[in-house]
């Protein structure tokens, strides 16, 4: 192959839109991947454009600006993604839940974002199939929306392709062709890929893929498992989680010798489904094999809060890595000391972002520069090389 320009290693939500804006600015570009596309946590992602459960230091203008992006982003890609506006509810499960979620309000308010707490009852009239005895409230957001994960990933490689751009699919990268300190491409078992810049946005696969290069990148994954019914018809209107998300799930470990553990995570889809969720364990491997444990612990979750579903038809499970940091923060940017590599790495809502990441990315390519304040999400906040 000739030489490239670009090579981006992972072809999920973030890998895709990043080929898609690389190969507009008119740079060649090759998206290599150990497996097809959205092969990894992209796969088991329900498509939520989530906002009011945003990192509120560092993230929350970057997750604002990723929302607005999706407003023209069909036109753009000339091709319909299912984009729907649903609400978000985060509930309060316990008494202790709920300053935390009413001073996010507060941040989420002064930010712009319409967010209102709803008591009990009113939940209950919002959601009336919702057993509101299991909660102390909800924080409420009408204005996220919902995508369709397999049509917004392939508009942005289809337009890619237009545009050039190489797909190079079951095709692990096995090293990293370095010259002194500059990364100039990727080694596969189908040769070599010389290119200016490399970009890692394979998730999970982060942390294995910057130790071929010396780098500790401290990413960690859950196998984070979910489950879809039949059709259900309006049972849920809104895209429902928990609080208890804030307090143990992705947080140091906790999730170690406490699986099967389920965490409420409920979305409706266009078409009456209900994706329910999510089982999670911290693990090592990568496995996409389902606990059988799981869908268990995930449907007696769901009936605490939606007993309706008791008759209620599962159609399949699935189980997926899916990356996370201790701190809620991607790993995005250059790495200080590694010249030719840029991170965009486990982004803790990846949807929302999606098409801001790979705008963002393309601009540090092509001008040296981004729009968006990338500081707080280097890997130079942490000390990473090995010695």
């Amino acid at each position: 192959m000739a030489a490239l320009d670009v090579v981006v290693v992972g072809a999920g939500y973030i890998g895709s839109a990043i080929s898609y804006y690389l190969t507009r600015a008119g740079l060649k570009t090759a998206l290599v991947d150990r497996g097809g596309v959205a092969a990894g946590a992209s796969q088991a992602n329900y498509g939520n454009i989530q906002v009011q459960d945003a990192e509120l230091d560092d993230s929350l203008s970057m997750v604002l600006a990723g929302r607005a992006a999706f407003d023209t982003l069909q036109a753009e890609l000339e091709s319909s993604f299912d984009l729907r506006t649903i609400g978000s509810l985060l509930i309060a499960e316990a008494e202790s839940q709920v300053p935390g979620l009413r001073a996010r309000a507060e941040t989420l308010r002064q930010a712009g974002v319409p967010v209102e707490w709803l008591s009990p009852a009113n939940l209950a009239r919002l959601e009336p199939f919702l057993d509101v005895t299991q909660t102390c409230g909800a924080l409420y957001n009408p204005n996220e929306a919902q995508v369709n994960p397999f049509k917004l990933i392939w508009a942005f490689i289809q337009q890619a392709r237009q545009q050039g751009l190489r797909l190079l699919l079951h095709t692990p990268v096995e090293d990293f062709i370095v010259a002194g300190n500059t990364v100039q491409g990727v080694v596969t078992p189908q040769g070599r890929l010389q290119s200016k810049i490399t970009i890692l946005a394979t998730g999970a696969w982060g942390a294995v893929l910057g130790q071929k290069l010396g780098l500790q990148i401290p990413i960690k994954h859950v196998q984070g498992q979910a489950a879809v019914t039949g059709y259900v018809g309006n049972v849920l209107t809104n895209y429902i989680s928990s609080a208890a998300f804030f307090e143990s799930v992705h947080h140091d470990g906790d999730l170690k010798n406490s699986y099967p553990k389920a965490v409420l995570a409920i979305a409706p889809t266009a078409d009456g489904n209900l994706l329910l969720g999510e089982a999670a364990e911290e693990v090592e491997h990568f496995s996409c094999d389902v606990d059988p444990d799981s869908p268990a612990a995930i449907c007696e979750l769901t009936l605490r809060f939606l007993p309706v579903l008791r008759s209620a038809q599962i159609l399949r499970s699935w189980a997926a890595p899916v990356a996370f940091t201790t701190d809620d923060k991607p790993f995005l940017g250059p790495v200080e000391g590694l010249e030719g590599l840029l991170l965009a790495l486990a982004f803790k809502s990846t949807v929302v972002i999606t098409p801001l990441i790979g705008r963002t990315i393309a601009q540090l390519v092509t001008e040296d520069y981004s729009e968006l304040d990338i500081s707080p999400f280097l890997l130079s906040r942490i000390d990473n090389r090995e010695c």
